[in-house]
């Protein structure tokens, strides 16, 4: 999947576009494919190493997205129903 990627802690200019590994969803857990996704204050902290939070690199920031539905897991039977649902 391609993805927005930090390998260091460093400035927002150290972000590469590149390929990550496909995702598969988990138990209890949705695949979406994201269309936007937004940069908080919290999210340019921990990039920046600034935070407490410092996640094992590569990594893919964030955590607010809007997108579409792409894989479900087989537990998720609310959202099996309706693919591509928003």
């Amino acid at each position: 999947m391609q993805a927005a990627i930090y390998r260091s802690f460093d400035d927002p200019e150290a972000l590469e576009i590149g390929q990550f590994a496909d995702a598969a969803p988990g138990s209890r857990e949705i695949l979406v494919e994201v269309h936007a996704a937004e940069v908080t204050f919290m999210g340019a902290l921990i990039v920046s190493g600034c935070h407490q939070t410092r996640p094992a690199t590569p990594f893919v920031p964030g955590s607010d997205a809007i997108g579409v539905v792409d894989r479900v897991a087989a537990s998720c039977a609310s959202c099996a129903e309706e693919p591509a649902c928003r």
